[in-house]
């Protein structure tokens, strides 16, 4: 381990779900899935289709309408502590106005004796994913970054870093069936790319210059909102 941590998004996961039983035992569909609150995908969460329903149960019930405003405050609450946690975890990431992303000739998981170079992603804009084989909400989000991967949405690697030998790493990749590329990472690696929370990844473009980056957990629609031109 060399100073890294999971990202503290994973809490507000479950809040989001109660916050969501709530509202179901309300006949509410105004939040269809609260999953998680972060910036990378505040914007998935809102559904606006059951807005007139709320209107004509809130005006029936005032309870309602008073317990409701509550909730919702401490969500705005949670919206803002959970915005001020991630902007203060990304703070010390590497810039996202065309800096160029750092060199890295690492080992692939596939076969060790093999190597790949960042010059090997010029020419196509790249997701570039840093995980650790015991973080859990890397477990929960590598998969969409898989789907989109697999489906051609979007070219990703994944760099393994902070773990203890190849067969861990190996194990975590295989329980996900992962099919993108995925290279062994080194302390030197994290280092610069300046990780200190799982999972962090970086876009980068063809011309290998950072163009965006994010923290914690990510959904595959996050993920493509971030890799538009």
């Amino acid at each position: 381990m060399f100073g890294t941590h999971q990202a503290s998004s994973l809490n507000y996961l479950w809040a989001g779900k109660i916050f969501s039983r709530f509202l179901a035992k309300k006949n509410c569909n105004f939040f269809k899935s609260i999953e998680i609150l972060t910036p990378s995908n505040w914007s998935e969460l809102v559904d606006f289709k059951g807005l007139t329903t709320y209107k004509i149960t809130m005006k029936k019930n005032p309870t309602f309408l008073k317990k409701f405003i509550n909730v919702l405050k401490n969500v705005v609450l949670m919206a803002v502590v959970v915005y001020a946690v991630t902007a203060f975890q990304q703070r010390n990431l590497l810039s996202t106005d065309k800096t160029s992303a750092p060199y890295f000739n690492l080992a692939t998981l596939k076969n060790p004796t093999e190597r790949m170079t960042i010059a090997q992603l010029q020419g196509k804009q790249t997701v570039v994913y840093f995980f650790a084989p015991w973080c859990s909400i890397c477990r929960y989000s590598m998969p969409n970054l898989e789907k989109a991967h697999q489906q051609g949405k979007l070219n990703a690697i994944a760099i393994a870093l902070d773990y203890q030998n190849i067969t861990e790493v190996k194990q975590f990749t295989d329980s996900l069936e992962l099919t993108m590329p995925v290279l062994l990472g080194s302390k030197s690696t994290g280092q610069d790319y300046k990780i200190s929370a799982y999972p962090t990844y970086y876009v980068i473009d063809e011309q290998l210059a950072i163009t965006a980056h994010s923290m914690g957990y990510s959904t595959e629609l996050g993920l493509r909102m971030r890799t538009l031109d």
